[in-house]
């Protein structure tokens, strides 16, 4: 991928306070709303009635979807820009969380399903734009900052958990919870992609403010070369053993989000409520 600096040089903390603001909220709340459907996942299960087999068939539909869009997901916001990638995944994170209440209410397994399937493509696509926008903003700043952001997805998602465990303990139905969750959820984004949306914008939107070096489309190599050079870096041993640490912490980390809660609720005494409990519990880090 290619995206070029809004600010080639170094700028003031001040000037970077909107956007740097805006991006901790939005990992927050990416999170806070991830970790909320984990945590209700004992309920889930228990309103439709399914096995843990078929309940594992259930969630690998959220990784199939995460794992197709993450593949294309560079290309897709070079091509239309950070903002319309992020807003997209806003109204399809939105559309999800919808079904994955719906889909307990009526019943259907089916529609549990696409929500899953959707939430992971929603989390995948607007995981892309919102830790470009990051790099850009600890690139000006000069100094590391990039765990700041991640650990305000960490925040939001013991939030989120404790969130679920309240709404399992009160028995809030699972539509009304995760419908709240999409309203909230989808205007606090679209009030943020304004001040967030720098490095990933599209060169026509790029206003005075935000100047871009000007490439002859000439200068531009071939599509065959660009795709070559961006392969090349699958050749590079160390892009290699980082990939494989990578694989080794999300199969491990994946693995507890999704059946953490579902085992503690099943072996205490008040199950939903302390199955999402745990799950808070494991943000903790």
């Amino acid at each position: 991928m290619r995206f070029e600096s809004f600010r080639p040089h170094h700028a003031p903390p001040d000037a970077l306070w909107p956007a740097r603001l805006g991006l901790l909220g939005l990992f927050l709340l990416m999170g806070l709303t991830f970790s909320s459907w984990l945590a209700r996942i004992p309920t889930v299960k228990a309103e439709l009635g399914i096995s843990t087999a078929e309940l594992g068939v259930v969630l690998l539909a959220g990784s199939v979807g995460a794992l197709a869009t993450v593949a294309v997901a560079g290309a897709v916001v070079e091509r239309v820009g950070g903002r319309a990638a992020l807003s997209t995944a806003a109204v399809v994170a939105a559309l999800a969380y919808v079904f994955l209440g719906l889909g307990p209410t009526v019943g259907s397994v089916a529609l549990l399903t696409v929500g899953v399937l959707l939430n992971g493509v929603a989390f995948a696509l607007a995981n892309v734009p919102q830790n470009v926008e990051t790099a850009g903003i600890e690139r000006r700043l000069g100094r590391t900052v990039i765990p700041q952001f991640h650990a305000a997805f960490s925040v939001g998602a013991v939030v989120g958990s404790l969130l679920g465990a309240a709404c399992a303990a009160g028995g809030v139905p699972l539509l009304v919870q995760f419908g709240v969750t999409a309203a909230i959820a989808t205007v606090w984004r679209f009030l943020t992609f304004p001040v967030v949306v720098h490095d990933t914008a599209r060169k026509s939107t790029r206003g005075p403010a935000v100047p871009a070096p000007a490439t002859p489309d000439d200068a531009r190599p071939p599509r065959r070369a660009r795709l070559a050079a961006s392969l090349g870096a699958w050749r590079e041993p160390r892009t290699l053993l980082v990939g494989l640490v990578i694989l080794a912490a999300a199969l491990s980390e994946g693995s507890a989000n999704d059946w953490l809660s579902s085992p503690s609720s099943t072996a205490s005494v008040a199950p939903r409520p302390s199955g999402a409990w745990c799950s808070g519990r494991s943000w903790r880090r």
